[in-house]
């Protein structure tokens, strides 16, 4: 997994937080019945390439490049 993927997927987690807010703790029972939707292949399979593009493209990706030793 890339830095997009993973950002990615840290924004639809971010977008979800709402779920586990005012008494209904987020723990590992709830986290494993939750069902996340990503978007996917023709194959049916989660769709990678999409994903590194959509995030790869947006205005400040450029942030994303990780730091070099700093």
């Amino acid at each position: 997994m890339d830095m997009y993927v993973a950002m990615f997927f840290v924004t639809i987690f971010n977008v979800e937080q709402y779920r586990y807010n005012y008494g209904r703790k987020c723990s590992q029972t709830r986290l494993k019945e939750a069902e996340i939707r990503l978007p996917v292949d023709s194959n049916g399979e989660p769709d990678y390439n999409f994903m590194k593009k959509y995030i790869s493209h947006l205005e400040y990706s450029s942030n994303l490049e990780p730091d070099k030793g700093n």
